[in-house]
């Protein structure tokens, strides 16, 4: 029999529960219909609306996708920055020093700035409800942007949108609070 060729997303999804090398075919097309949820969610976000389906693929294939119960911590303020997450569902709670800043809804990236600027978390991230994140690892990542140039460039474009918003909503926030007072 052909062993079955599984990508990084797959695997590590299925790995705890599947010890044998090969999958049954139900188990594949669960793995197919849940990488098809996931792009039809990220497709229509700035973040990701600029990749391909392949390009999506490749991302996938070094995500491992992580549940997070309510009030679990996902990272706290301070901690090494060498992974970010694509949210996908939930609602999560960004505290800082103890104080709630801000929910975050899906579709988002979170812990993105450390990953690419080597500094340590800025807050603490926890799920408010039961949440789904993909988590991608700065290691994985520069490994897959070696090999593909183009999708390194579309998807830096993404984070900038989504950089760009997420200072646009901070100042707007930082306005309103200056106002109140």
């Amino acid at each position: 029999m052909e062993r079955n060729r599984r990508t990084g997303f797959d695997r590590r999804e299925k790995i705890s529960r599947v010890q044998s090398e090969q999958r049954t075919g139900i188990e594949r097309r669960e793995l197919i219909i849940d990488q098809k949820k996931i792009i039809g969610k990220l497709k229509n976000t700035p973040i990701f609306n600029e990749l391909t389906i392949t390009e999506f693929k490749n991302i996938l294939s070094v995500c491992s996708k992580q549940t997070f119960l309510k009030n679990e911590v996902i990272y706290y303020e301070g901690n090494k920055s060498d992974d970010m997450y694509i949210f996908i569902e939930g609602i999560l709670k960004v505290t800082l020093k103890g104080n709630e800043l801000s929910l975050i809804t899906p579709i988002d990236l979170i812990g993105e700035m450390g990953v690419f600027t080597y500094e340590p978390r800025s807050a603490t991230v926890s799920a408010k409800t039961d949440c789904v994140l993909l988590k991608l690892t700065r290691v994985e990542l520069n490994n897959l942007f070696e090999k593909k140039s183009m999708l390194r460039k579309r998807f830096y474009l993404g984070m900038i949108i989504n950089l760009s918003n997420k200072l646009r909503k901070a100042n707007e926030f930082i306005t309103k609070l200056k106002n109140s007072h």
